[in-house]
């Protein structure tokens, strides 16, 4: 088998890479590659700044914000969480679709159990196509169902996803896909 296309080379920095292959959707076998990132740890010996809040810090910071305007106290980012929520975004983002099941019919639920947090109470509120944490957390606050999840006097903790596709090629083509995890530890 003799190797067909082109070979593109590339310095990539250290970090984490997540791969999208999706046909062309035109009738022939053409295949086009999409190609996110997540931010990598900063090199050793090269001068820094202080690190911008990551996406989930922004998050949490504005839903404890919406939260306390209306008298609730603040929740906290849970590591466990924040990997349901990760992974449900990276499932929407490489496998094309947008839902609160997964495509084998996993619930958020069970996500958030097999990421072995054990919780009373639970919710997700999933978003697409907003550039920003503001803007996700403004959308979410705007829609009655979101909203009564992150005011939900019972909620303490919260994990948050998010994965941004540049050439986000399949039939949902949001670009940024978001998931928010909110729950009360057992």
């Amino acid at each position: 088998m003799r190797p067909q296309g082109k070979a593109i080379q590339s310095n990539l920095a250290a970090g984490t890479y997540f791969l999208q292959v999706s046909t062309t959707g035109r009738g022939t076998n053409n295949y086009r590659l999409s190609l996110a990132t997540t931010a990598a740890a900063p090199i050793k010996g090269l001068p820094s700044t202080p690190p911008a809040p990551s996406v989930a810090e922004q998050v949490l910071s504005l839903v404890n914000d919406f939260r306390s305007r209306n008298g609730l106290t603040s929740v906290r980012l849970n590591r466990r969480l924040n990997a349901a929520a990760q992974g449900h975004s990276q499932n929407m983002a490489s496998q094309d679709f947008y839902s609160h099941n997964n495509k084998d019919g996993t619930t958020f639920d069970q996500r958030i159990r097999a990421a072995g947090y054990q919780f009373s109470t639970a919710a997700e509120n999933i978003a697409a196509g907003y550039a920003t944490a503001a803007l996700v957390v403004d959308g979410w606050s705007n829609s009655p169902g979101h909203r009564a999840n992150m005011l939900n006097p019972n909620m303490r903790e919260i994990g948050v996803g998010h994965v941004f596709l540049s050439d986000d090629l399949g039939t949902e083509q949001w670009q940024h896909y978001w998931t928010l995890k909110l729950a009360a530890p057992q």
